[in-house]
This record gives structure tokens, C-alpha cells and sequence, in this order.
């Protein structure tokens, strides 16, 4: 599970700033049952969830984001989800953020 901070970096890099409340909303589980919080809000309801609670496409696409990198991080582990999701996005396999529509669902990822 990536920590806290990756999530922002990603957010820096890619949105241009900080989405702390979507990162602790998607994680809100964590404490409780580890990695198994997944179960809850990684999902396209996630995503909306966020959309919803905040009206940012913005901060959708942060949720969007997290939700991909905690995947990744699975496949590759912490010390190259960063890289990987990055090579990913500039290939295009990630959606490239786009401020004007809401995120692409996870399932076509």
C-alpha cells in the first residue's frame, strides 16, 4: 500500500497540488483493516463518491489516481509504483487528467 505522500506526489505532478482530504477519504479503512480497506471506495463508486462530496473534477481525478497507483503498487511494490505509474501515464495506458470531464472508469483500465 502506498504510503500518504506518494499519493500527493502524484497529485503535485499531475494535478498541480494536494488532495489530502480525497487521499484519507479513499483510506478512511486503513487503520482498521489494512490493505483490505480496498474493498471499500477503490472502485468507479469511489471515484464518484469524491466527485460528489466535493463537485471538483479535480479532485475526482486525484481519487481516480490513487486508486490506480494502490493497484500498481501491488504488481510492482513501493519502491517502484511512482516510476511505473508515471511510465504508464506518459505512454497513455493511465488517462491522461483532463480538467473538463470526469475520470474514465477503472474498469477500462
Amino acid at each position: 500500500m502506498p504510503a500518504h505522500p506518494y499519493h500527493c506526489n502524484i497529485d503535485i505532478l499531475i494535478l498541480g497540488r494536494k488532495f489530502n482530504a480525497v487521499h484519507d477519504s479513499l483510506d478512511a479503512f486503513a487503520k482498521e483493516v489494512g490493505p483490505n480497506h480496498r474493498e471499500h471506495y477503490h472502485d468507479d463508486k469511489g471515484v464518484a463518491m469524491i466527485y460528489y462530496q466535493t463537485g471538483d473534477i479535480v479532485a475526482a481525478w486525484s481519487a481516480y489516481y490513487h486508486i490506480v497507483l494502490d493497484f500498481l503498487n501491488d504488481d510492482v511494490g513501493d519502491e517502484e509504483c511512482i516510476a511505473e505509474f508515471l511510465k504508464r501515464y506518459w505512454s497513455g495506458t493511465i488517462p491522461p487528467f483532463n480538467p473538463t470531464v470526469i475520470p474514465p472508469s477503472l474498469e477500462d483500465n
